[in-house]
């Protein structure tokens, strides 16, 4: 358990998930006053996974919602056709 004197402190540790400590993932919640520890759901976080190595015909929105299911649940995908196709043009 984190406790923090000011709100600004608790708020950049909120913002800035995920959190890895010796590689390992911290989960970060905030603890309501009305819930004991057991009540708190810890069984999620939410993190940027980046696969590479696919073949270029499989980097779609398809296959990446495939990817993100089979891990545990998907939010959002950024797959970007210009990206893909010219990946030269973002360095």
């Amino acid at each position: 358990m984190f406790q923090f004197e000011e709100e600004a402190d608790k708020s950049s540790v909120a913002l800035g998930v995920p959190w890895f400590f010796s590689n390992c993932h911290i989960v970060i919640k905030e603890w309501l006053p009305h819930l004991s520890w057991e009540q708190v759901e810890l069984g999620k976080s939410c993190i940027w996974v980046q696969v590479h190595g696919l073949q270029l015909e499989l980097m779609n929105e398809d296959n990446a919602t495939a990817i993100g299911n089979s891990i545990g649940g998907l939010l959002e995908t950024d797959i970007s056709v210009d990206r893909i196709l010219n990946p030269q043009s973002f360095f």
